[in-house]
């Protein structure tokens, strides 16, 4: 086992959440400010930014263990701390939130921009459905009975209510061939940075950034 950075170790569990719940609430308090002044598109980026905390929360706090879900979904013989580890979900977040909002407040949300961010938006759906239905199969005869499990609340109405604004945002405009590429690109490259490089580079069986709890799913294991 790897030895894990003492300082590291104490900021990937709770600090960095409620780091990340102010960094929300600063984004919420200058989007009320200046919402006049934003398009559309501008505020349903900056709502992206300010949604992800909350997201986290549910997947992190309270009922907690999306983890759980996530890495034995990925085949996982550890799920307590790979692919997804505490660090690697502390940077996906992080970065996810505050790219997000920068978008938005800088006004990044041309036509490949808004394609992305309502395709990540139907990712998420996609993804906690799938962890979803996994699970109840891995523990229908435990006794779960549904699809639920951590994050999937806030994905089938905040994720589900921000993708139809996207979409009814993209219907008003004209998309080109090179607006689906460029979108395309950039939900690649979304994916890269917020889950697939930090996974990569940093998830590992031997991570000391495991996560203390299965969360929603210790019911399920007893």
């Amino acid at each position: 086992m790897k030895q894990a950075n003492s300082f590291l170790s104490w900021w990937c569990f709770r600090p960095w959440q409620i780091a990340l719940d102010i960094i929300g609430i600063i984004f919420a308090v200058v989007l009320y400010l200046h919402w006049g002044e934003y398009n559309a598109a501008q505020q349903m980026f900056v709502l992206m930014g300010i949604l992800i905390p909350i997201h986290v929360f549910e997947e992190w706090w309270w009922p907690a263990g999306f983890h759980w879900q996530y890495n034995l979904s990925n085949g996982s013989d550890c799920p307590e701390r790979y692919p997804m580890c505490r660090m690697t979900d502390m940077i996906t977040n992080t970065v996810a939130s505050i790219c997000f909002a920068l978008f938005g407040f800088y006004n990044l949300t041309s036509n490949p921009f808004l394609l992305a961010m309502t395709a990540f938006c139907l990712l998420e759906l996609i993804i906690h459905t799938l962890f979803g239905y996994n699970m109840l199969k891995r523990y229908k005869s435990k006794g779960k009975r549904t699809i639920y499990g951590p994050g999937s609340f806030t994905a089938y109405t905040c994720f589900l209510a921000l993708m139809i604004w996207g979409i009814l945002q993209l219907m008003e405009r004209s998309l080109t061939a090179m607006d689906w590429l460029y979108g395309i690109g950039l939900l690649i490259a979304m994916l890269l940075a917020f889950i697939i490089i930090p996974e990569k580079g940093l998830g590992s069986k031997d991570s000391p950034y495991d996560f203390k709890s299965a969360g929603y799913f210790e019911k399920y294991l007893k």
